[in-house]
């Protein structure tokens, strides 16, 4: 099974890679859908490579399947309009190992690249899906900004989409992309509330496909999950949490890559260890911190799943700033359950690893000042005043 753990929506999954390329995978990926078959091109595509690259995505040997896709996307480049599905496909499995890397801001580049190749493409459906990408990428970052922007141009492109299914899920995904936006400027927005119920509504009904469910599953899953995060910070753990719970099943009902749900499902539970933290369920919130933290680190086997090797601590990945981020959470949970030694531990490791990230975005940044602050206050309580103090000036020095 292909773990990638990483954030994105599966608004353009591989399958319409050339049906040879499909059957000489070796192990071809779940999104390589069979129902979806395309005629026979006379041009010979680096079939092998196309296939070692896939082969080497399921092994985790991203920077080798770059190389190779790079090489294919040569290939096809000026042989094919910029718009065809193989050449489409193979910038789309480069994003994805980009992403994979934590190479955020190159798959943003790329993405942005794919939207000049195919401007005067009449296929609005693949300048939405690029579209996505980009406000993800820009999500990622916390350049909400620059995302609330883009968000206005897949709107727009939504539009010329014909009726159906498909523009319903267009226009679902930018109001998910526009609700959390509006939540990470006020986290009690009833805007971003709006937002998210409106798409769950559009995202009623049955789909025209088995690969459009996908999407349906998904982005109801993301929509749901907005709207947990909602109740949780207007102080409703109870809604929250029922809202937290449905959007795992939804998720794990989701036949999207597995690349794409992991790292939202760590999220979830993470969210549902927030809720018993509200509450004071000190044991309860500790159990599904820990359980985050081995989805995070590829410690969470399925029944007969090979073991993967986890890839804790690399530098520059987003995983590794959720890992950061539960890390303080559980840390939190064992400074207010007299656990004062473990919180310790969980601080300074939070704090390595942040320290460890080149390019701190937003976010990171306001987890570490969190963090100098709940260590300042664990070092006052356990009566070390001056490391406390040391501590307080990290925190004030950190700039958001």
């Amino acid at each position: 099974m292909l773990k990638l753990l990483i954030h994105h929506p599966p608004w353009r999954p591989l399958h319409r890679i050339d049906q040879r390329i499909t059957l000489q995978c070796k192990r071809p990926l779940h999104s390589l859908r069979p129902e979806i078959v395309r005629p026979q091109r006379t041009d010979q595509v680096h079939l092998e490579e196309v296939s070692e690259a896939m082969d080497n995505i399921h092994k985790g040997r991203f920077g080798e399947a770059d190389d190779l896709l790079k090489r294919a996307s040569a290939f096809l480049n000026g042989k094919v309009p910029q718009d065809d599905p193989a050449l489409i496909d193979i910038f789309d499995a480069r994003y994805h190992v980009l992403l994979a890397q934590g190479k955020t801001t190159e798959a943003r580049s790329l993405a942005f690249k794919q939207l000049e190749y195919i401007e005067n493409s009449s296929k609005s459906d693949v300048t939405t899906s690029t579209l996505r990408k980009i406000i993800h990428c820009y999500n990622e970052l916390a350049e909400y900004q620059e995302a609330q922007g883009i968000c206005g141009n897949l709107v727009e492109n939504s539009m010329k989409l014909p009726q159906g299914r498909s523009r319903d899920l267009t226009s679902a995904a930018a109001l998910i992309e526009m609700g959390n936006i509006l939540r990470h400027q006020d986290a009690t927005s009833k805007q971003a509330e709006k937002c998210f119920g409106q798409a769950i509504k559009k995202l009623t009904g049955s789909a025209e496909t088995a690969s459009q469910q996908n999407d349906v599953d998904h982005l109801r899953a993301r929509a749901i999950n907005g709207m947990g995060m909602h109740y949780l910070s207007v102080g409703q753990p109870v809604a929250a949490e029922n809202f937290f719970i449905t959007c795992l099943l939804d998720l794990e009902k989701s036949m999207a890559p597995s690349f794409t749900t992991e790292k939202e499902r760590a999220k979830i539970v993470s969210n549902l260890g927030e809720v018993f933290t509200s509450r004071k369920e000190w044991d309860k919130a500790k159990e599904y911190y820990e359980r985050t933290l081995k989805i995070l680190e590829g410690r969470e086997q399925k029944e007969g799943e090979k073991k993967e090797e986890p890839t804790y601590g690399r530098p520059s990945s987003s995983k590794d700033f959720l890992i950061a981020e539960t890390l303080r959470l559980l840390a939190n949970v064992h400074q207010n359950n007299n656990r004062s030694m473990v919180a310790e531990g969980l601080y300074r490791t939070c704090i390595v690893m942040l320290q460890k990230i080149p390019h701190l975005h937003r976010e990171g940044k306001k987890t570490l000042k969190n963090t100098y602050e709940g260590y300042s206050n664990l070092l006052n309580v356990m009566g070390r005043k001056k490391e406390a103090h040391e501590m307080r000036e990290k925190m004030e020095g950190v700039k958001i």
